[in-house]
């Protein structure tokens, strides 16, 4: 009777170590399942390689909107290296590297290339398209990957806290991504067209403010824009002159013609106080717009060094105006 108690003692313990071997065998065979350390690994790299993309970012592109957007990634994904890295130095885990990590690094390497071999809008372009892919990829490896295979509860709470600022990342890249798709592509005549008759515009507008309004500032204003603007044409017109560049149109500078013709048609309609309301509502409206324009649109895309000189030159002066022009506005309401 001891026997078989024995017997059937050993069966059932011979099955449990059998049963545990291969629970054990069945995760080594697994090529998907990562360790905490191996996560650690993963988590560094993939916050790094967006640091690195921000960095060329900043040395590359001229695009206001764009930089802003790279030094974000540089000091959001630089503090979540930081926490990473304290977390494992607390948790005495030296991060490993692994199959998931190389290929980051191999795709990251040829994504890198791939930017540096860009410029002006087809950079900003590149790399902007790039940041939503790459956020849309990591956003989905940390939830489906990451976090189910971490261990740790301090690496998986570290992980899950990240996945906010994340999906926020994904939101303003989009954001720049749907602007700089909609911008159109220039030739250095065809901004130097756009220059000049966006300051001719706002000259004429001054004129036609000279003539009616009614408000001493506001025709000191109007004084001060057609100034103004018309030293910025001379320069614009010189400077295409030296280059053997001539002005060529297209269809945002026909855009700003039938738009101002319609403003135009506008102020004249109207006298006294509703025009010098009318006169410098539009003011505000123009110069911001033409701010826009000149840097997130015409300044990326200039090849020239002395165009792109004078226009980053004008645009402290266009943000002077829009100062002025609301400080008028704020005094006539």
């Amino acid at each position: 009777m001891k026997t078989k108690k024995r017997i059937f003692k050993t069966i059932v313990l011979t099955a449990s170590i059998l049963f545990f071997l291969a629970s054990c065998n069945e995760k080594k065979k697994d090529p998907n399942a990562l360790n905490d350390a191996e996560i650690a690994s993963i988590a560094v790299t993939a916050n790094q390689i967006d640091v690195d993309y921000g960095k060329i970012a900043l040395d590359k592109s001229s695009n206001p909107e764009i930089q802003k957007f790279a030094q974000t990634m540089i000091d959001d994904h630089t503090a979540i290296i930081g926490k990473a890295t304290d977390l494992a130095k607390k948790l005495n885990v030296t991060p490993e590297d692994n199959a998931t990590t190389q290929s980051l690094l191999d795709g990251a390497k040829k994504e890198k290339e791939d930017l540096n071999s860009k410029s002006g809008m087809a950079f900003d372009k590149a790399y902007i398209n790039n940041e939503v892919s790459y956020h849309e990829a990591v956003i989905s490896t940390v939830k489906d990957k990451l976090i189910p295979q971490a261990e740790n509860q301090e690496l998986k709470d570290l992980l899950q806290s990240v996945l906010p600022l994340l999906e926020h990342h994904l939101e303003m890249a989009k954001q720049a991504q749907s602007g700089i798709a909609n911008a159109p592509e220039l030739n250095d005549a065809q901004i130097a067209s756009i220059a000049v008759t966006a300051n001719q515009i706002d000259v004429e507008y001054g004129k036609i403010a000279l003539k009616k309004g009614s408000n001493a500032e506001v025709k000191k204003f109007a004084q001060t824009m057609v100034d103004d603007h018309s030293a910025i044409i001379k320069k614009a017109v010189d400077l295409a002159g030296k280059l053997g560049v001539t002005p060529e149109d297209n269809p945002t500078t026909q855009s700003l013609l039938d738009g101002a013709e319609k403003i135009k048609a506008d102020l004249n309609s109207k006298k006294g106080k509703e025009f010098d309301k009318a006169y410098i509502d539009n003011e505000v409206s123009y110069h911001e717009a033409a701010i826009s324009i000149v840097k997130n649109t015409l300044i990326p895309q200039t090849q020239n060094e002395e165009l792109r000189d004078l226009l980053q030159s004008a645009v402290p002066l266009f943000e002077h105006h829009l100062e002025m022009a609301k400080k008028a506005q704020a005094d006539l309401k």
